[in-house]
C-alpha cells in the first residue's frame, strides 16, 4: 500500500513539475519574441534592468500598503 502512495505522489509532483518547466519555457519563449518585435517595429522597449527595478519598486509598494 506504501508503495503505491509513493509511487503516485512521485508521479504526480514528476507530472506537475514538467508541466511547470514547460510553461515557464513557453512564456520566456513567446516573450523573447514579443520584444524582438516590437523592437523592430521600433516601439520603446524597457531593458532588463529596467523591469526588475519597476518589480522591486512594485515590491516595495506592496509592502508599504499592507
Amino acid at each position: 500500500m506504501r508503495h503505491r502512495l509513493l509511487n503516485f505522489l512521485s508521479l504526480t509532483a514528476r507530472k506537475a513539475f514538467s508541466a511547470a518547466l514547460r510553461t515557464f519555457v513557453t512564456a520566456l519563449v513567446l516573450g523573447v519574441c514579443a520584444m524582438a518585435i516590437l523592437r523592430y517595429m521600433g516601439v520603446p522597449v524597457p531593458t532588463p534592468h529596467e523591469l526588475l527595478h519597476n518589480l522591486a519598486s512594485i515590491t516595495r509598494l506592496a509592502k508599504i500598503l499592507s
